[in-house]
């Protein structure tokens, strides 16, 4: 026991304090009363000191053995009672004076609540303790118990926080326990930010222990692995529920250690079980938020980082279109031009990654291709474009996104152009393919006229020439995936489709696709090229 908390200087009390103090460690009669003048005593600064030991006293374990003995709760409900409610205003009493507690106090102190928070727990409803938050009936609806304790061990986990300390996160039962708080928080209570910012901050607990099954304990207390997706997948939702809207100051409080967390789980396993909950329509969502979010409500470059570098991650294993479609379809492109105010070495070359090594090989594909046209046309009229710089660039610590601008009305970079004869572009459900195009920020973009999107050529007017990257939209055979022909015909086979003029000419004769032994790999791909 540390020496802050015996209690060999009580004596040093004033005397209507130590006879209140004497009283509450006697248990018996006038303990109420007793208890409510040490908790008047313990707001102020003047007497915390000399009352934390009575407060740890009152948190003895001493007498759990006995209560838990079998039957001894039912023939013994005051004796349990009257031992139960000291406990609880033992807990209250110890958050009172966190102020003078130090580290290794606190353990002694942890190790003396937990004990009694699982005691509590387990006989709430048979105790009904009086004048209590803890007070419960079989209505009560799981993990609500969980969710309180949360609330009533605020200031202990601030403080465990502050004090650097993993005695909590090391507490498998804690664990488990706010499994269960998170579940009953996201699903009953998003709307409870203090209850969220208090499993934000256990979360942050938890991170810092040396234990290699944390995802396990937390996944038992949530319902399972699949039911712990759910709970994290909800829980972005809850945050970010739209991703035209900046992130709010609370949702960026909680920011980093949901992230830690969730890459915590991903690589522990929880990958499948994530994205079959929508995980990358969360994260891109969240990206969204986050890029139109300000300094002012608490945001930072490094937040940006970690929601696309897990996006990223994400998007990686089997049927990767699904999930790009799925990030396209939710705003991936908007992210690209809204996140100038935060760009970095990092962030930009995660977007190099994504834009350059991820998307490109899956454009041609069906669930890719069958929402990227809309999802240019959202982001054509946006406000700013801007160029993806390359690598070699991003490792300037002066580095910023450049938008391309062509007179007073910026033009977003990532444009979308058809081959002029191609007369039906505008109307055909065509599927594209992302080329490769080399510019100068100086220089005049010389496409072949208006796009089926209405891009227009621009001209770029940055006074430095910066390795850049630009996105052209190019017609691509929806059978051999050629992105070169001199015409372009609809597809007789597949309704809404385009094919080359070889394919088209086949397809008529045939009433059947052309064979194609050695299709063409589409030249798709977005390089930084230096200029």
């Amino acid at each position: 026991m540390h020496d802050s908390l015996r209690l060999s200087k009580m004596h040093r009390l004033p005397v209507r304090l130590k006879i209140a103090a004497e009283k509450v460690l006697s248990r018996g009669a006038g303990m109420k009363e007793a208890v409510e003048v040490l908790a008047v005593a313990g707001r102020t600064t003047e007497h915390s000191a000399l009352l934390l030991p009575v407060f740890y006293a009152m948190l003895d374990t001493a007498v759990i053995p006995e209560l838990r003995a079998p039957g001894f709760v039912d023939e013994n409900i005051d004796t349990a009672r009257r031992h139960a409610t000291c406990a609880v205003w033992g807990i209250d009493g110890v958050q009172r004076v966190t102020h003078v507690i130090t580290v290794a106090a606190f353990s002694d102190i942890w190790r003396r609540c937990w004990p009694w928070v699982e005691f509590l727990t387990e006989y709430s409803m048979v105790l009904a303790l009086p004048s209590s938050s803890l007070r419960t009936d079989t209505a009560t609806p799981p993990g609500e118990l969980p969710a309180l304790w949360l609330r009533l061990l605020t200031r202990l986990l601030a403080l465990c926080v502050t004090l650097d300390s993993a005695v909590i996160g090391q507490t498998r039962g804690f664990r488990v326990l706010l499994g269960e708080a998170w579940a009953h928080v996201v699903h009953v209570e998003p709307e409870d930010a203090a209850c969220l910012q208090d499993v934000a901050v256990s979360l942050t607990l938890i991170m810092r222990s040396a234990d290699t099954d944390i995802i396990g304990d937390i996944a038992e207390g949530a319902g399972g692995k699949q039911a712990l997706a759910t709970v994290i997948v909800g829980d972005l939702w809850n945050s970010w529920p739209d991703g035209t809207e900046p992130a709010s100051s609370a949702s960026l409080r909680r920011a980093t250690s949901l992230f830690a967390f969730l890459r915590l789980a991903l690589d522990n396993g929880l990958t499948e079980e994530l994205q079959g909950e929508e995980i990358v329509a969360g994260l891109t969502i969240a990206c969204a938020s986050l890029s139109v979010a300000t300094r002012a409500d608490g945001m930072r470059t490094e937040l940006m980082n970690d929601a696309l570098s897990l996006l990223v991650q994400v998007l990686d294993g089997p049927w990767p279109q699904v999930r790009v479609a799925e990030a396209i379809e939710t705003g991936l492109f908007a992210v690209l031009h809204t996140m100038t105010r935060w760009s970095s070495p990092a962030n930009t070359t995660l977007l190099i990654k994504l834009f350059r090594d991820t998307l490109p090989p899956l454009l041609p594909l069906r669930p890719v291709a069958a929402v990227l046209q809309e999802a240019l046309l959202e982001v054509r009229d946006m406000d700013s474009a801007m160029c993806i710089q390359s690598p070699e660039r991003s490792s300037s610590p002066n580095l910023r996104y450049s938008p391309s601008e062509s007179g007073p009305n910026p033009r977003p970079s990532m444009s979308c152009t058809a081959d002029s004869e191609h007369p039906d572009a505008n109307h055909v459900d065509a599927h594209f393919a992302l080329l490769p195009e080399q510019h100068s920020p100086q220089s005049i973009s010389t496409g072949a006229g208006p796009g089926p999107l209405g891009a227009e050529p621009t001209m770029t007017d940055d006074p430095p020439p910066l390795p850049s990257v630009r996105v052209t939209l190019r017609p691509c055979c929806f059978n051999c995936w050629t992105t070169e022909s001199n015409t372009w015909r609809r597809s007789r086979l597949s309704v809404g489709k385009i094919v080359c003029i070889e394919c088209g000419v086949f397809e008529r004769k045939h009433s059947r696709p052309r064979p194609v032994q050695f299709p063409c790999v589409p030249p798709i791909g977005l390089v930084a090229t230096k200029t």
